[in-house]
């Protein structure tokens, strides 16, 4: 069993991972991960913004409403 160490929030930014599992898990994967997610999520918002334009009307680009 490995243990777990807290880094400080001071030393971290809130993007940066707070738990690093010593030597089990590599911090700069586990970031690139969440940085992974954060533009999944960011295309989902985009498409979502979309599509409610589309429903009413106020898009700038009509050809993306199909």
């Amino acid at each position: 069993m490995t243990q777990a160490t807290k880094i400080p929030s001071v030393l971290a930014s809130d993007a940066d991972l707070i738990w690093s599992d010593l030597g089990a898990t590599n911090a700069d994967e586990m970031l690139s991960h969440v940085r992974s997610d954060n533009r999944a999520l960011d295309t989902l918002r985009l498409a979502l913004e979309c599509d409610a334009q589309c429903d009413n009307g106020s898009t700038l680009i009509p050809e993306l409403c199909r």
